[in-house]
């Protein structure tokens, strides 16, 4: 799994990057690693730049033209809840709206009409926005729902 997350101050903008191997994306451990890394990610980021931050979920296992595997809805959901519940309890408000969680993962035209059914705030389009074809098909499911 690969999360960015993205802080936008007034001058500049920092990107950071969190990386994890295919090994510890199979099982719930998952949660508490993916934990420490957003929290120290994040660690100087004051709760004034809330609206500044865009994070994104990309799971390695998803990520290419040879990956099988798809996200579930309820894993992508799963997973959107429990980041969002992390800067919660970070930043100590009672629900996170300013803060935008992307997923990006093999986003075609054929998935991401499931998984605009989730909480996601957005896709982070790879492979598929570099065909205009199959990235208009994917425009046109996501106008659609």
């Amino acid at each position: 799994m690969i999360i960015f997350i993205f802080f936008f101050s007034s001058r500049r903008r920092h990107t950071r990057y969190i990386s994890v191997t295919g090994v510890q994306t199979c099982a719930l451990p998952i949660f508490g690693f993916l934990k420490k890394q957003i929290l120290n990610a994040l660690y100087e980021v004051s709760k004034n730049y809330l609206k500044n931050i865009l994070i994104t979920y990309e799971p390695i296992w998803a990520i290419g033209k040879d990956s099988k595997e798809t996200i579930t809805n309820s894993q992508l959901q799963e997973i959107i809840i429990f980041i969002k519940k992390v800067l919660v309890d970070k930043y100590n408000v009672n629900d996170f709206k300013d803060v935008k969680v992307l997923y990006g993962g093999s986003v075609n035209y054929k998935s991401v009409g499931d998984l605009i059914e989730t909480d996601t705030d957005g896709f982070l389009v790879g492979r598929e926005s570099l065909n205009v074809e199959r990235f208009g098909k994917l425009l046109n499911v996501v106008n659609k729902s």
